[in-house]
Order: C-alpha cells, then sequence, then structure tokens
C-alpha cells in the first residue's frame, strides 16, 4: 500500500513541476501580455474602386454607309447583351447590322445545317462589307472559309475575328487561312496595368492603316496570336503568357 501511494505521489510530482516551468517561462520571457489594437471600421463605400487610366472617347466619330454581318451560325458562345456597346458603335457610324442566322440563349447562338449555312454565308457576304465572327464553337467548313477568304481577297470585304481566351472556341479554322493563330492562353502583367493585372498594356505598334495614331491601348483578358505576316501590336517585356509559364 506504501509503495502505491509513493508511485501515485510520483505521477503527480511531474505535471507539477512541468506547470511551474512552464508558468515561470511566461513570465521570464514574456512581460505582460498581447493587447491587439483595436480594428478599423471601413465602410464599404469608402473604399475606391480601380479606376481605368483611360476614358471614353468624346470625338463623333465619321458617319460612313455599309453594312456589317455578325455570324451568329456556328453556335457562337456570345450575347446579345456583350455585344450591345459594339453594335451601338457601329450604329453610330452610319453602318447597318445584319446576323447570319439568329442568336440563341444567354450564352451561344443557334446553329443551321452545312448546306443551308453556307447557302446564308453566300447571300449574306453578296451584299455587306465587312463580317464579324466571335466565338464560334463550331468550326467553318472548307467552302464557308472559300466564301469568306474570296471576300476579303477579291471584293475587298473587311473581317474582324474575336475569341475569348477564357471560353471554347473553333475560331482558328477560319483564321488559319488568313495566316492567324489564336493561342489557348490569357495574357498578365503584374508589373504595369490598367484595372487588374489582365488588363495589359500595348504600346509598341507597326505602321500600318489600323494602328496609324496609336499611342497606348488596354486590351482586357486577353490572348496572344501567331501571325505569318508579322504582327502589329507587341506587348513589353513584362507581359507574361500563360501558356509559356505552364511550359517553363
Amino acid at each position: 500500500m506504501l509503495a502505491l501511494l509513493n508511485r501515485f505521489s510520483v505521477l503527480l510530482i511531474f505535471p507539477a513541476v512541468a506547470l511551474a516551468f512552464f508558468v515561470g517561462a511566461l513570465f521570464y520571457y514574456y512581460n505582460g501580455t498581447y493587447d491587439p489594437p483595436p480594428s478599423a471600421t471601413l465602410a464599404v463605400q469608402d473604399i475606391p474602386p480601380p479606376v481605368s487610366s483611360f476614358t471614353t472617347l468624346t470625338d463623333p466619330p465619321p458617319i460612313q454607309d455599309g453594312t456589317l454581318v455578325v455570324d451568329a451560325a456556328h453556335s457562337n458562345a456570345f450575347s446579345q447583351a456583350e455585344m450591345s456597346a459594339f453594335l451601338a458603335t457601329v450604329a453610330a457610324r452610319g453602318y447597318s447590322v445584319d446576323f447570319l442566322g439568329e442568336l440563341g440563349g444567354f450564352l451561344g447562338a443557334a446553329s443551321l445545317g452545312g448546306r443551308e449555312r453556307l447557302d446564308l454565308l453566300e447571300e449574306k457576304l453578296r451584299g455587306a462589307d465587312s463580317l464579324v465572327v466571335i466565338q464560334p464553337a463550331e468550326p467553318f467548313g472548307k467552302q464557308e472559309a472559300d466564301l469568306v477568304e474570296r471576300f476579303v481577297v477579291e471584293k475587298g470585304g473587311k473581317l474582324l475575328l474575336i475569341a475569348d481566351p477564357s471560353r471554347d472556341h473553333r475560331i482558328n479554322s477560319l483564321a488559319e487561312r488568313f495566316g492567324i493563330f489564336f493561342r489557348p492562353d490569357y495574357l498578365y502583367n503584374l508589373v504595369e496595368y490598367d484595372l487588374n493585372y489582365q488588363s495589359i498594356y500595348v504600346s509598341d505598334f507597326r505602321p500600318d492603316e489600323l494602328t496609324d495614331g496609336l499611342g497606348r491601348i488596354a486590351l482586357y483578358t486577353s490572348g496572344s496570336l501567331e501571325s505569318f505576316g508579322g504582327g502589329l501590336a507587341i506587348s513589353d517585356a513584362n507581359t507574361k503568357s500563360t501558356v509559356v509559364e505552364a511550359i517553363e
């Protein structure tokens, strides 16, 4: 019985010694306790939002006469709301807008059959001056690409190709006809940007009718292009590509 009491007392001594050591170290190394500063109260409306360094153009646009055809026959992944600002600018310049096919739901345009789409494309381009193709989810067939190429080369029509790097597209099925390849990346710059790191600046331009008079522009959620004919807008050394970074 005495041996059992001695063993029990030993077991009690060790925790007591450890506790005394901890308390002594606390008061020896730490003088007092930590009192955090009061939290700053900042209303949401007092937080300044990022402001773009660019302003809206105020000069009245030159009025021209023509017809712009918007491709909506290749399950194009855009909504009418996303196009409203662009189409309003086109209309302000005196152009009429005609759709190739009909817009579908919130995102995406209705798709037509191959023969029907080819005939409609030929009909629309016959009376058009410009064609814009945005985010086609279905590829352009060979005959369709032939029509667009003749529209540009023989008729002198204007072609605008737009693809969002954050969405799937098959725009290279048409772009490759003109020596252009849309890379599956987006560009970013952590050193100098407009609203966020994906809003890159471009100020190095090659002489061309499209770049005449440009000093610096901002591109939002943009991707890189490969061009066999040489580029017109070159980003600076601090602009990176997500594809290149992933490979490295």
